[in-house]
């Protein structure tokens, strides 16, 4: 079962120094963002699950240490991807309000800050724009990998 950390404030510093989800935020805005989100980190254990494909949940997960791996189906899981620190999970429902398109896992034991939609409308609108930028950026990248997996996988089919 997750654990609710209670974790320094210059330790979460830190941390967010080796996660790229901040790197276009500015000192002060990055200071913004941690100490509002300070109270919102979690320990999971290895293969715990963060995330169940099907639930309806909104938060962002963001890894500041460990990994996750992605996994898609109820019984024999397929997995799609390992995240590492310094990547971000659950933008497709935190962006669409939509239930969780596949299931996270702690792989090994990882340590995630979540951003709810009610704290990130509190944010400053700056702050809201380079969250949603960051989001943006990633599902054009996911979508590009998936064109390359489907000619790939129609070459192999035609040949």
């Amino acid at each position: 079962m997750s654990k609710k950390l209670i974790i320094d404030f210059e330790k979460i510093l830190d941390l967010s120094h080796r996660v790229d989800f901040f790197d276009a935020m500015t000192h002060p805005q990055k200071i913004t963002v941690l100490r509002k989100l300070q109270t919102d980190l979690y320990f999971y254990e290895q293969n715990e699950t963060i995330i169940k494909e099907g639930e309806s949940d909104t938060k962002l997960f963001i890894i500041l240490s460990g990994k996750v791996r992605i996994d898609k189906g109820d019984n024999d899981h397929t997995a799609l991807a390992i995240l590492e620190g310094g990547s971000f999970f659950g933008e497709t429902s935190f962006s669409m309000a939509t239930k969780r398109i596949s299931s996270v896992n702690a792989y090994p034991e990882t340590i995630v800050m979540v951003l709810t939609r009610q704290k990130f409308s509190e944010l400053e609108p700056e702050i809201q724009i380079l969250i949603k930028d960051k989001i943006i950026q990633k599902l054009i990248l996911k979508l590009s990998q998936m064109n390359d997996q489907f000619l790939k996988l129609c070459n192999v089919i035609s040949h």
